[in-house]
């Protein structure tokens, strides 16, 4: 009864046959080998124990390095997102601060093209200025040496032996030598303005070709940067 109750308890299939065979009263070399087989059987299972014990431990193993590799991909992952993330800062600073310089730049060819385009008006004008101005003055010599040019007709038909150089003697004679050669004076001084006109508008064009060549050198300049 007691081989019973542990076989029960165990819940052993072969104690539960050997109680029974010992109640029965079976023989005892029976008994015997019914013993060495659920001793055979009991050390079969706890070698199955063992093993599965040992898988367990390996599996437990396995996972606890899985694991470890796991955490040591998330930290380098992590390293990586916040290198990745200073690199990212650092580049949109630089691209602030290259949108500055191109804005800069920009508002530096504007103010050159305003200014170029100012210096151009200014260059027209004075181009059309001065050569109005000549022109008005070659129309008044023309005006003034046609009056003189009458004038000397007039004393020659009065007197055949004039000589327009060389006025004689009469009531005119003074005042018409005063007013000649105050023409020709005023002439040549017409002249000389004129031709002073001539060089300032060879000279303004000069320094308005020097001046759109820089101006184009700097605007170059300033798109390379």
């Amino acid at each position: 009864l007691k081989l019973a109750g542990v076989a029960q308890r165990v819940q052993s299939l072969g104690l539960a046959r050997l109680a029974m065979q010992v109640q029965s009263g079976g023989h005892f070399d029976k008994i015997m080998t019914t013993i060495d087989e659920m001793v055979e059987l009991l050390r079969r299972e706890e070698q199955e124990d063992i093993e599965h014990k040992s898988r367990c431990e390996n599996s437990l193993t396995k996972n606890k390095f899985d694991t470890e590799d796991v955490n040591h991909a998330i930290t380098k992952g992590k390293k990586s997102v916040e290198r990745l993330t200073s690199e990212a800062g650092a580049l949109r600073d630089t691209m602030a601060g290259l949108r500055q310089q191109i804005n800069a730049t920009q508002d530096e060819m504007d103010e050159a093209k305003k200014l170029r385009g100012e210096e151009i008006d200014e260059f027209r004008q004075a181009m059309k200025d001065d050569t109005d101005a000549i022109a008005i003055i070659e129309e008044a010599i023309s005006e003034l040496a046609k009056f003189y040019d009458r004038q000397a007709l007039i004393q020659s038909s009065a007197d055949p032996e004039y000589d327009p150089d060389k006025p004689k003697d009469t009531p005119f004679t003074e005042e018409y030598k005063g007013a000649a050669g105050e023409s020709r004076g005023v002439i040549s001084i017409l002249e000389m303005i004129k031709e002073d006109l001539h060089k300032e508008i060879s000279k303004s064009r000069e320094d308005d070709a020097k001046a759109q060549a820089m101006y184009e050198k700097s605007m170059a300049k300033m798109k390379e940067s």
